[in-house]
């Protein structure tokens, strides 16, 4: 999970979600020298149905996702994508395409330019895939009433796919937030795989990710370590509460 990339650290970042060009691609080369395989996000969706089999993909596989839709996701990170011909996910928060980052006016920074159309449609012939944020980037959506919720999660992708003229099948929770209520909905909304935050489900309505902008150096080894620990933990758990029903 990603959120900013950048040139150089120039701007206060409260939130933590930016890294630098550098570091993002030395994680990127890293994760290569390491035997990981980049693949499409839905790839991972469609082995989250797998469920306590623990997946059809292999060990040391992932995917790339950037929340929210920076225009640095094109004039940054894009062209390292690019040179190292790695697929992405990026979601959208549709009332900013074309604008400043509103949702982030208090926490800062603000403002910041978000993608446009012609930037978007760019990115998505060549092979990024593009997923909805909802349309204004609530706080959290398991306390907005119905009606909100779903402004949020259908105006947001129809207006994504008016854009790409083709589906938008992903959608990312803002902050992280979202309940069996919001996960039924979001299915309901017509989309085909979501991504929480930080965790260690992988589901196909939460599949956990992440949070790689705040690891440099030895942390990102680290964290994958540990990420792996506790995800191998919940799978084992999975598999013996089956059994135990069974």
């Amino acid at each position: 999970m990603y959120h900013r990339v950048v040139e150089r650290m120039d701007t206060h970042d409260p939130s933590g979600n930016t890294i630098t060009a550098a570091a993002f691609e030395s994680q990127l080369l890293w994760l290569m020298s390491q035997g990981y395989r980049c693949v499409p996000l839905a790839a991972i969706a469609a082995s989250a149905d797998d469920g306590e089999q623990g997946g059809s993909l292999p060990d040391r596989t992932f995917a790339i996702t950037f929340d929210d839709g920076y225009r640095d996701n094109h004039q940054v990170a894009w062209p390292i994508l690019r040179r190292h011909v790695l697929p992405a996910t990026v979601f959208l928060a549709t009332d900013c395409i074309g604008g400043v980052n509103e949702f982030d006016r208090r926490p800062g920074p603000y403002p910041l330019s978000m993608l446009s159309q012609d930037e978007i449609r760019e990115m998505h012939a060549a092979g990024n895939e593009f997923g909805s944020h909802t349309c204004s980037h609530p706080d959290n959506l398991t306390t907005l009433p119905r009606a909100s919720l779903e402004r949020e999660l259908s105006e947001s992708r129809r207006r994504i796919e008016s854009i790409l003229d083709a589906p938008c099948a992903s959608f990312s929770y803002p902050h992280g937030k979202h309940n069996a209520r919001i996960e039924a909905a979001v299915k309901d909304s017509g989309y085909g795989y979501a991504c929480g935050a930080v965790g260690t489900r992988l589901d196909r309505y939460a599949l956990s990710r992440l949070d790689a902008a705040r690891w440099s150096g030895a942390a990102l080894r680290i964290g994958l370590m540990e990420r792996d620990v506790k995800w191998r933990a919940r799978r084992t758990a999975l598999i013996g509460a089956l059994a135990a029903r069974r």
